[in-house]
């Protein structure tokens, strides 16, 4: 196995910080002649960040308030993404229980707000944001065994070399 394959594939196998999540369609709709979405992430939401983006025609300044049920409030400007139609907002929710979501697009303009609740879970256990640590010797000590194993194999000598040829002539 050559280095390179071997680095890819240790950098393949330890991964850091990378989520799949791309999150869930919360809320779809009409507006301004064209249909929106509002995508939130993760899409199990848990105390902690969130993001939610706006996906479709906005204007300048679209806002998320997000109010938990006991009165804790949650507020953010969105910024402009990669797509010329889209804008997300990070929030920071508090406490777990039900948060009833909205979503201006135009800031009190013409277009209307979205409005959705969602469910958001405790805090996940601390253990799980090292998880991939706590794992990562395995693929390490695998490629290791797999390397050695074909190195004993190259260094046997062939079966003409261990039983040299007689000749009873």
């Amino acid at each position: 196995m050559s280095v390179r394959r071997a680095s890819i594939l240790l950098a393949g196998c330890v991964t850091f910080g990378a989520h799949a999540d791309g999150g869930a369609v919360v809320w779809m709709g009409e507006r301004d002649g064209a249909v929106v979405a509002v995508l939130v992430a993760p899409a199990a939401l848990h105390i902690g960040s969130c993001e939610c983006a706006w996906i479709g025609p906005h204007g300048d300044a679209v806002t998320v308030t997000a109010t938990h049920a006991s009165g804790a409030v949650c507020f953010a400007t969105c910024v402009p993404s990669v797509s010329t139609r889209e804008v997300h907002a990070t929030l920071e929710l508090t406490q777990a229980g039900i948060w009833s979501f909205e979503v201006d697009p135009d800031a009190r303009g013409p277009l209307l707000a979205a409005r959705f609740d969602l469910e958001v879970g405790d805090a996940p256990a601390a253990w799980s944001a090292h998880w991939p640590f706590l794992f990562a010797w395995v693929p390490i000590v695998g490629i290791g065994v797999f390397a050695a194993s074909r190195r004993v194999l190259t260094q046997r000598p062939s079966n003409a070399a261990r039983f040299p040829s007689t000749n009873f002539m």
